[in-house]
């Protein structure tokens, strides 16, 4: 009888994250970042809910000789995603991105890219974390991006 129970609650239960190959979550991953880039290329707000909200970002402001560290969470960007947006539309402010790759990192994927601003042509190093999140549906973590405003 326990047997059963067992059986039973385990066939209830949605899949675990933690039982997705590596296959699996490298294509989840690559779904997640090629998602960002899509709706960041076209400005589309909806980017702000691929962060969880206590996601850690991480933004490096190079300004001549000096750096500026900023530090928020996923909710703080996401307040920033919807204010910044339509400045850099307006300004045809968007990147592409290059030589990326994804490795595990424990049960999340680490994916790392070269980020090329379209309107200034810098070229910095760019990375985030991305997992599952509530539900299975994967989300970004952490990021981590220099940029330099001109």
């Amino acid at each position: 009888m326990r047997r059963l129970f067992a059986l039973l609650f385990s066939l209830l239960l949605p899949a675990s994250v933690s039982a997705q190959t590596v296959e699996e979550r490298y294509a989840a991953a690559r779904d997640l970042f090629d998602k960002l880039v899509y709706l960041e290329q076209r400005f589309d707000k909806g980017m702000a809910d691929l962060y969880a909200d206590n996601a850690r970002i991480i933004i490096i402001e190079v300004r001549g000789d000096n750096r500026v560290k900023t530090e928020m969470t996923g909710e703080e960007l996401k307040t920033f995603i919807n204010s910044y947006l339509p400045n850099a539309a307006a300004v045809g402010e968007w990147f592409v991105y290059s030589n990326v790759s994804i490795t595990p990192e424990g049960d999340r994927m680490r994916i790392l890219a070269s980020r090329t601003s379209q309107k200034t042509g810098d070229v910095f190093p760019y990375q985030i974390l991305v997992g599952p999140g509530p539900g299975g549906r994967y989300l970004i973590w952490e990021e981590q991006s220099i940029v330099a405003p001109k």
